[in-house]
């Protein structure tokens, strides 16, 4: 078998013209994942809800099930996958829904008997009292390891979220498979886990150009070490320039916000390794105030940004903000999140067959760190 890195490269695994060689047609293998998507089928991964305590999603959570196409080969979305959810923390720590002694073993074994069953039966205590306690415990929430929501559903819309921050969630499928049309699919039972960041519904500050339709409110922005190196050596370590397109309040479209911890970002979230701190200081906004119609915001680095970032990464960085001078009462503030990807100084192209060869040049599967 070839390994993908190999594609181009007959001569490292073998030729169709060497004796005893078998070759198959090509194939690919699909990791079974949940997508998980508004009513509109928009992807979800910020989740407005509202600060009178209510805490109720603003936006459908509803989920779908990648697998094998069993028919026209790669990958297909099945909608009507029932799942059990296990809501983690909201720190942002990993789920521990498998590593929690008995749970995944007692809710398979509930799942045997009671398939359709929305809610904890109490006629299962009596058959499996051991199983019944540990669900019931889970299903009340655990501090520190989070709350088990028997569902028998595709959606999570109806969840009251306890408190903001970001939530690593398991979806559970119920059922080992499932037929869609004529053909019938089969479902690994284990869980599979994606992320929920929970925001309080405060002012809403929307980055990114106003005549430019984009299909979510997430923002993203490349940028090399050699141009913030740059932008240190000038007066006042030089400004990046973030564009606004929108700022409100709900229906309150006249606004005026002011930006808190002294104007300062943070660091919230990274997949580079020596990330630590939750909230690691990288700089501060210009603007101590912004109000509607203000088309940009300017970011400046603090002096010891190039001993945090490293080429190859992305950054989410996070700043938080409240209403000022405004007759609009709000009981939170609000916050914004936008990924910094540090782009090395050299890249070679260098498309795979894990990302189906695509010609993206805008793909950043599709480039490889170089040193020249």
């Amino acid at each position: 078998m070839a390994y993908p890195d190999a594609d181009g490269n007959p001569d490292e695994w073998g030729k169709y013209t060497d004796a005893c060689s078998s070759y198959s047609d090509e194939f690919s293998i699909v990791q079974q994942k949940v997508a998980i998507s508004d009513a509109n089928g928009g992807v979800v991964t910020t989740v407005r809800v509202s600060c009178d305590g209510n805490s109720t999603p603003d936006v459908d959570i509803n989920a779908k099930l990648e697998t094998a196409d069993n028919v026209g080969g790669g990958s297909i979305l099945l909608n009507n996958v029932n799942f059990d959810w296990f809501v983690g923390t909201n720190d942002g720590a990993d789920n521990k829904f498998s590593t929690i002694t008995g749970l995944q073993e007692a809710l398979g074994n509930y799942r045997l008997k009671y398939p359709d069953a929305p809610s904890l039966n109490a006629a299962f205590k009596t058959s499996n009292p051991t199983d019944y306690d540990i669900l019931d415990k889970y299903i009340k929430g655990v501090d520190g390891e989070g709350t088990l929501v028997l569902a028998v559903s595709n959606s999570l819309t109806g969840y009251k979220f306890k408190q903001g921050g970001t939530y690593k969630i398991a979806a559970v499928p119920i059922a080992t498979s499932i037929q869609q049309g004529t053909v019938t699919y089969q479902i690994c039972p284990n869980p599979m886990y994606f992320t929920i960041r929970i925001v309080k519904d405060g002012p809403k500050l929307i980055l990114g150009f106003d005549n430019v339709a984009y299909p979510t409110d997430d923002r993203a922005m490349r940028i090399g070490l050699p141009q913030i190196r740059e932008m240190l050596k000038k007066a006042d370590n030089g400004m990046l320039i973030l564009p606004v397109a929108d700022l409100n309040n709900g229906n309150d479209k006249n606004v005026e916000i002011m930006f808190r911890d002294s104007s300062k970002v943070f660091i919230s979230d990274s997949n580079d390794p020596t990330f630590t701190s939750k909230k690691q200081f990288i700089g501060k906004l210009k603007e101590e105030t912004l109000a509607t119609g203000t088309k940009t915001l300017g970011l400046v680095f603090d002096d010891n940004v190039l001993d945090i970032l490293h080429e190859g990464y992305w950054y989410e960085l996070n700043f938080s903000y409240e209403l000022h001078n405004s007759s609009t009462t709000a009981a939170c503030p609000g916050d914004l999140f936008i990924t910094l990807k540090v782009v090395p100084e050299y890249l070679t192209w260098f498309p795979t067959v894990a990302n189906k060869l695509n010609a993206n040049w805008n793909n950043d599967l599709n480039w490889k760190r170089s040193t020249q």
